[in-house]
């Protein structure tokens, strides 16, 4: 992928944007657990909106709180990265599946994210897995674990009501008050 490409991510505003997570909590978590060094983790992105929203808000029922503690950001990546491309029909010949895209076993796509790592790439391409027609990528970019620093500030504004209109239309998501 090109140095320069605009990836989106949802965030929560109790971290940055480019935060890189290595406790195991994500489907390419680099973690101590797979062998993965202590001082890298993955950075989850998206390709457009609608994508992100649903991989950060996984029902279909959300609070309007929920929304307002998340912004958008737009990100441009620094470098140019090598990734391991699992949406290639190609890949199935090193025994990848469509399970790698939405299995429940986090620890095996860890060991996936592991390998690709130590294999040098720099992240991995896959499809998103609460698209259920399969048709949105993600990119997960491994780098410094945490809120490194050197990294080009993105450009973050609240999630709008036009993305809510476009998840409500497309996957049925809702924003309504709890009650």
């Amino acid at each position: 992928m090109e140095r320069g490409t605009t990836l989106l991510r949802i965030y929560h505003v109790r971290r940055d944007p480019w935060w890189f997570s290595n406790s195991g909590s994500g489907r390419f978590d680099l973690t101590a657990k797979t062998g993965a060094p202590a001082d890298v983790g993955t950075c989850y992105f998206g390709r457009e909106p609608a994508g992100c929203f649903v991989e950060v808000f996984r029902r279909t029922l959300i609070s309007p709180e929920e929304v307002e503690a998340r912004r958008i950001a737009t990100l441009t990546l620094p470098s140019e990265v090598n990734l391991a491309d699992c949406t290639a029909t190609r890949c199935r010949v090193f025994g990848i599946t469509g399970e790698i895209h939405s299995g429940l076993d986090y620890g095996l796509t860890q060991e996936w994210a592991t390998a690709f790592f130590k294999a040098g790439f720099n992240g991995i391409q896959y499809l998103l897995r609460h698209n259920p027609a399969q048709r949105s990528a993600g990119i997960a970019l491994f780098g410094p674990a945490g809120s490194p620093t050197g990294y080009p500030a993105p450009i973050t504004e609240p999630i709008g009501r036009e993305l809510l209109r476009v998840v409500a239309r497309r996957f049925g998501v809702r924003v309504v008050p709890a009650f």
